[in-house]
């Protein structure tokens, strides 16, 4: 997300276990915005994701054997299909709930619909391939790694802060 800052998430307990807290977004209207914006070869590229999850001690540490299993044991393109025809259930809820006309209105200041760029879907697909594959050839990929592997350009900033 664009704008992943600490107080757009909240703990909350792993169902089923004791002791265990997962960190959970709670502010995703603005999730799929390219990584970093390239300016013409004078100047650095300009960094649009912005989130402190990226800048947590446990980028440093490898993934999880079982978030390894679970991504090698999931079908990305019937995990992508699935989300998809979600989003589609959810479009016609909130098309039902806010009129054509109160969605138009609303749109000048917020969408409540569901809008993609060009490309967004492919590439979430693609990355979701790339971290599979990653993860298939090393167990020892730490989370920062991992992102150098999917997302270089972001890598390279926020990998940064763990060289000082």
């Amino acid at each position: 997300p664009e704008d992943a800052k600490l107080d757009n998430f909240v703990l909350e307990n792993v169902p089923g276990t004791e002791n265990h807290l997962r960190l959970v977004s709670i502010d995703n209207d603005r999730a799929f915005v390219p990584p970093v914006q390239s300016g013409d070869e004078s100047e650095e590229q300009r960094l649009l994701v912005k989130t402190i999850v990226f800048c947590l001690d446990e980028m440093q540490e490898p993934v999880h054997p079982a978030t390894r299993r679970l991504f090698l044991a999931t079908d990305s393109y019937q995990l992508v299909k699935e989300w998809l025809e979600d989003l589609v259930v959810q479009q016609k809820a909130t098309s039902r709930l806010f009129g054509s006309e109160d969605r138009q209105n609303l749109a000048n200041k917020n969408s409540v619909d569901v809008h993609f760029r060009a490309g967004v879907v492919a590439g979430l697909y693609q990355k979701l391939e790339r971290i599979r594959e990653c993860l298939r050839k090393r167990t020892d990929l730490t989370h920062l790694k991992l992102l150098k592997r999917v997302i270089p350009s972001l890598a390279s900033i926020y990998g940064a802060l763990f060289n000082d």
